[in-house]
């Protein structure tokens, strides 16, 4: 099969025992978009928020929940 899918270099090559990405066997395809993952929140929070992080995320939202 064939899938096309978008998501970072560190899964891409296996971070997060993501492994199956890179099994032997397996053919990419594998096309930069010519900036790092950081980059890519800090081009978000210039261009589309301004710079500016709205009150609304003042407070943790609840979204996440964390496991121990």
């Amino acid at each position: 099969a064939i899938y096309t899918m978008v998501t970072t270099d560190f899964v891409t090559l296996g971070g997060d025992a993501y492994a199956g990405l890179c099994e032997k066997g397996a053919v990419m395809d594998k096309q930069s978009i010519g900036y790092v993952d950081e980059e890519t929140v800090e081009n978000f929070l210039k261009e589309k928020l301004n710079g500016v992080i709205g009150e609304e995320y003042a407070v943790p939202q609840g979204r996440v929940t964390i496991k121990k």
